[in-house]
This record gives C-alpha cells, sequence and structure tokens, in this order.
C-alpha cells in the first residue's frame, strides 16, 4: 500500500483487491462438536417411548390382580397411567406448527427415532424454530424483538471481527426475550451453585453482546421493526402469515447454514486455498440458488424469493420433476462426503433429470436420508429441515 503514495492513481485497483481478498476469507464459523456442557441450559432428558407401549408405567388393574384395600378399608383406585416424558425436539422430530415441512425430510426425521442426549449443549447459526413454536407466552415477544435484533444476528454470523461461535438455545432464548441490562451476579459467591454462576455469567454475556456490541437497547413493546418491507407493531406479531414467514426462515437459514458447515468439516476445506474453498462453497449454495455465492446463507425477499430456495418436491406430488435442479446439485455435494451409499454413485448427476418418478423419488429419498444420518454422526441431534415455501409468498 505505500507505493501508492508515489503511485496514487493505482489506489483503486489494490483497495479492490484488498476488498475481494477480504470477501474470500469470509468463513461460516463451525458447529461445535462434543465439547463439554458449560451452559445453564437444563439437558432434555431421554424419554423411555415405545411404540408399542410396553415400556410405559402402567398401574391401571388387570384380571387377575387384586386391589389392595386402605388402612380404613376402601379399595384404592387405580393409580393413572405415567406419560412418558417428553423428548426435546433436537433429540426427537417434532412436526412444526406455523408452517409444513416437505414430506421427505419429515420421513427421514421422523424415521430416526429418539436419540441420546448428546455430551454437549446443541448450537443453532440461527434461532431454531422450536424456540419460536414451544415458548407459551414468551412466542409474541421472541418473536417481535426477533425482528429488531434480526440485523444484527445477520451480520454476527459472516462478519469474522465479531469473533462470533453459533449460540446454544439458552443463548438464543436470553437474546430473543430482549433484556440487555448488564448488573453483577445476583446472590452471594457462596450462596450460588456453580451451575447458577455459569448460567448467569452466560447470560450477562449474552447481554454485553447485544447491549454493547450491537448497540441495541433492551426491549420495549411499542417498538416497530421492519420485515419484509413491512413495519410489525406487536399486534402484528399475531398474524399468521406473518408468524409462518419468520419461522420457514428460521428453518431455511438453519438448513443452509448446517449444510455448509457439515460439508466444511467432511470435506476439509476450511483449510483449502481461498479460492478453492470460495468454489466449493458455491457449488454448495447452488442446492437452493443457481446465482450468487456461498455467502447466500440468507432468503431474498421479494419477488426472487421463489427462484432463489431449492424445491423438495418428488413423485406423486404435482410437478415433481421441478425439483431435479435441487436433486442434482445436492448429489454432486453429497458424493464427495465418506460412506456415500450406492444409490447415489451417479457418474453423471445431470442424467438425474432424465429419472422416471420411481427412481427419482427414491433418489431423493437416499439423498436426504444420507444427510441425515451424517449430520446426526457428527453433531449428535437432529438437523433443522427446510420448510415447505408457499407459492404466494
Amino acid at each position: 500500500m505505500a507505493g501508492i503514495v508515489h503511485h496514487p492513481g493505482d489506489w483503486p485497483y489494490k483497495m479492490q483487491e484488498e476488498a475481494l481478498k477480504a470477501l474470500l476469507e469470509l468463513v461460516l464459523p463451525a458447529l461445535p462438536r462434543d465439547e463439554t456442557e458449560a451452559s445453564g441450559e437444563p439437558q432434555p432428558k431421554k424419554a423411555k417411548i415405545d411404540d408399542s407401549g410396553a415400556n410405559m408405567h402402567d398401574n391401571t388393574a388387570r384380571p387377575g390382580k387384586k386391589l389392595r384395600p386402605t388402612h380404613r378399608g376402601k379399595w384404592a383406585p387405580p393409580k393413572p397411567t405415567l406419560k412418558p416424558a417428553e423428548v426435546h425436539p433436537s433429540l426427537r422430530y417434532r412436526a412444526p406448527t406455523a408452517c409444513a415441512v416437505p414430506a421427505i425430510w419429515a420421513d427421514a426425521l421422523a424415521g430416526v427415532g429418539t436419540l441420546p442426549v448428546p455430551p454437549s449443549a446443541a448450537s443453532y447459526y440461527w434461532p431454531p424454530p422450536f424456540v419460536f413454536e414451544n415458548a407459551g407466552g414468551k412466542a409474541q415477544r421472541y418473536l417481535h424483538n426477533h425482528l429488531r435484533i434480526r440485523g444484527f444476528c445477520q451480520q454476527r454470523l459472516l462478519d469474522p471481527s465479531l469473533g462470533a461461535l453459533p449460540p446454544r438455545i439458552a443463548e438464543w432464548r436470553d437474546g430473543l426475550w430482549g433484556d440487555y441490562t448488564v448488573h453483577e451476579l445476583q446472590g452471594s459467591s457462596t450462596s450460588l451453585t456453580q451451575q447458577s454462576k455459569e448460567r448467569q455469567a452466560i447470560q450477562q454475556n449474552v447481554r454485553k453482546l447485544f447491549s454493547r456490541t450491537a448497540g441495541l437497547a433492551t426491549y420495549q413493546p411499542d417498538q416497530a421493526p421492519v420485515f419484509n418491507a413491512k413495519t410489525v407493531s406487536l399486534d402484528l406479531v399475531n398474524d399468521p402469515v406473518l408468524r409462518a414467514q419468520v419461522i420457514w426462515e428460521a428453518h431455511e437459514v438453519n438448513w443452509r447454514c448446517e449444510l455448509r458447515d457439515l460439508d466444511a468439516h467432511l470435506t476439509g476445506s476450511r483449510d483449502w486455498p481461498a479460492l478453492a474453498r470460495w468454489e466449493r462453497e458455491t457449488s454448495v449454495s447452488r442446492v437452493w440458488t443457481s446465482e450468487g455465492t456461498g455467502l447466500r446463507l440468507f432468503p431474498a425477499w421479494g419477488d426472487s424469493l421463489q427462484a432463489s430456495c431449492a424445491k423438495w418436491w418428488c413423485a406423486p406430488e404435482p410437478d415433481w420433476q421441478l425439483g431435479g435442479r435441487t436433486l442434482v446439485e445436492l448429489v454432486r455435494v453429497v458424493q464427495r462426503w465418506p460412506g456415500l451409499p450406492g444409490l447415489l454413485r451417479i457418474p453423471h448427476p445431470e442424467s438425474i433429470m432424465d429419472y422416471e418418478a420411481d427412481r427419482f423419488s427414491e433418489t431423493m429419498r437416499a439423498a436426504v436420508d444420507f444427510y441425515v444420518k451424517v449430520f446426526i454422526n457428527t453433531y449428535h441431534r437432529l438437523p433443522i429441515p427446510p420448510a415447505v415455501l408457499p407459492a404466494d409468498w
């Protein structure tokens, strides 16, 4: 850069070179794997679920089993059947209510059953959809504040100066709640348990992130963020279409980021030269869009939304052939992964465009099943699937 002082006409080209270099060096932060739990988020318990009902506790009286009399001589009523513990959505598939998941993805995830509790808390690139779905009375505030902090969450995901790791579920909940007041730990150092100290420390770090790094004030109900060119008041958050759009975006962003990160881990592309890595990331992004680069992780709300999303249609759905391009690009991506099943060893993936309905469906199912299997083996939780994009958005 010093030579520009003597050759001022060269500075536009040099600055363009530096800008391009900075762009090429942008790397999506990796999802943590097998890290020790340090969050205060309660770990979901593994439910003892058996579809046959054999493992459920059943204290109902049966023929041949006598009822025991109580101390007053009255017969005690049979105890109610105990329900199995509800399994966390990251460990057992639970269909969303605000939007639909493509049938081929729902089948693959439901077929997994219940996963064991992972060694570390799950992290997500974007608020996981079930945080909004299972928030109860907090859902309205979560959704409204999410639209307010959404821009910073996008910046944080790709800005290397922030050194951001994907937040855990508890951290997402703290961020979505919107209390960004930083204060000292509550309680004396002797009265707090180690878990409480860690939980409060993580909570304060989240508050510092949004209040100091992002410069955001604590959430207020009268704030009106903008989403999809619309000013959103607190009352408008209850609109079913808006709610569905926010949750659909949560599915889409998480799925795109997870696919990119899984591919980077399996191929080792993070250690490749910048240009080779950039080309690989662009190849991965072609699964959902034919335009742009691997940095296109966020849906382009507007006229181009339909054209910039994957299509997970397969027979016997109408127009199932339109899912051909998505399947071709997905097969191209997974062919570089270890453990590829024989059905996906297709010498020329472009030939998928000429498949008959049955063969096409079989191939798409194999590709989605393989992705789900590899993701679970790598991150020990269920992946976030893409959601169905309504035609009228």
